[in-house]
């Protein structure tokens, strides 16, 4: 479990050194304290401005595709580009069956070998 990319044992770290540098009674007091803190700057004007323009500033490249009418080229351009993916998977599986349904010729089997020549020398025999 993660919390802002925190994980348990760092969380549990963490409260462990707080316990030890405040103590188990200022600590109550600590994190109510810290808890009201965060509170007010979530409702705070400025804050809200920031997050505001954030989500602004996020946005500006599909307001410029949208104004611009490129939008409906890019979609254009994608659906091509899912087509030409489809058909080239078709001819991959196409390929793949080519060869499998191939039959080697007599003289190309593979995986077996022709048989050595015999040699049966009268040298041998004697």
């Amino acid at each position: 479990m993660k919390i802002f990319n925190v994980g348990a044992s760092e969380i549990f770290l963490i409260v462990l050194l707080a316990l030890v540098i405040f103590g188990p009674k200022r600590l109550v007091q600590v994190m109510r304290d810290s808890g009201k803190w965060l509170r007010s700057i979530g409702k705070s004007p400025l804050v809200r401005d920031f997050i505001r323009t954030t989500e602004d500033i996020r946005n500006i490249p599909n307001e410029l595709l949208r104004e611009s009418g490129l939008e409906q080229d890019i979609k254009e351009v994608q659906r091509a580009a899912q087509e030409a993916a489809r058909i080239d998977e078709i001819d991959a599986e196409r390929t793949k069956q080519n060869e499998t349904n191939e039959t080697p010729a007599e003289d190309e089997t593979p995986g077996i070998l022709p048989p050595p020549p015999n040699h049966n020398n009268s040298q041998n025999s004697a």
